[in-house]
């Protein structure tokens, strides 16, 4: 049975949408997740800049993860870049980046460092996008 959470998906400013998650995403929580995912995606006329921590997601299981592979897909058009940050879980980043692969998007990548995805978003983002996206992971400018 899906769990009641606070929305995993916000937007706060401009293009940039934040996705943070902690623990593990069921196949219950699928639709939601989805519908999430794509009423900000429609909320912004253009392409959108996702911006992810997944430092505290938990190891997806195969059905979640296909299903996550169609959805990233799907959402390829929409999506100009999509920072992933993951945690030290070396089994979770490998699984991470093998979905990105597999989206087969050049504009999503996996770090290992909030400092470092938030400076190859920059690159795309307004100066108060860029604001946002280091008050979201705490990264201080350089």
């Amino acid at each position: 049975m899906a769990t009641e959470r606070a929305p995993w998906f916000v937007r706060n400013v401009g293009r940039l949408v934040e996705l943070r998650f902690e623990g593990g995403l069921e196949r219950a929580d699928m639709s939601t997740f989805r519908l999430q995912a794509a009423t900000n995606m429609l909320s912004v006329p253009g392409r959108v800049v996702f911006l992810s921590d997944l430092r505290k997601l938990d190891l997806l299981d195969q059905v979640v993860f296909d299903n996550l592979v169609e959805m990233l897909r799907t959402d390829n058009p929409k999506v100009e870049r999509n920072a992933m940050i993951v945690g030290t879980a070396s089994s979770v980043a490998m699984q991470l980046e093998r979905l990105v692969v597999q989206a087969g998007h050049p504009g999503r990548r996996v770090f290992r460092s909030a400092g470092a995805a938030v400076r190859w978003i920059e690159e795309v983002l307004s100066a108060e996008e860029i604001t946002r996206a280091r008050v979201f992971l705490g990264v201080s400018a350089d």
